[in-house]
């Protein structure tokens, strides 16, 4: 198998593993799109790079993956996150939301 057990650590060649299996793929599903997701512990820069460079080449290759929060990132959906506790408070019922925007970390 090339799929990553969810029990490997972080360090386990997540980019290489999803380069291998989508070339897999396209051999039989030339023109499908192919949704890559991920949670927080997939996301590297590496990965990253090349997901965006498959959206940019029109690869019909897209994802979708968790970040670790932070201060910047809560701040990015404290008015989402501020509208869904409302609701919940309202109806007592769990609210899912998805939301996207593009972030970028400072330099260390």
């Amino acid at each position: 198998t090339i799929l990553k057990p969810g029990r490997r650590s972080k360090s386990a060649n997540v980019f290489g593993i999803l380069q291998r299996l989508i070339t897999h793929l396209r051999i039989s599903w030339k023109h499908t799109v192919i949704i890559v997701r991920g949670d927080s512990h997939f996301c590297s820069k590496e990965l990253m790079d090349w997901c965006v460079d498959q959206e940019r080449d029109k690869a019909k290759v897209h994802f979708i993956t968790g970040l670790t929060g932070n201060s910047t990132l809560n701040s990015m959906v404290k008015s989402l996150v501020d509208t869904c506790e409302k609701e919940y408070s309202r109806y007592g019922r769990f609210v899912k939301r998805y939301h996207s925007f593009s972030y970028k970390a400072g330099s260390w």
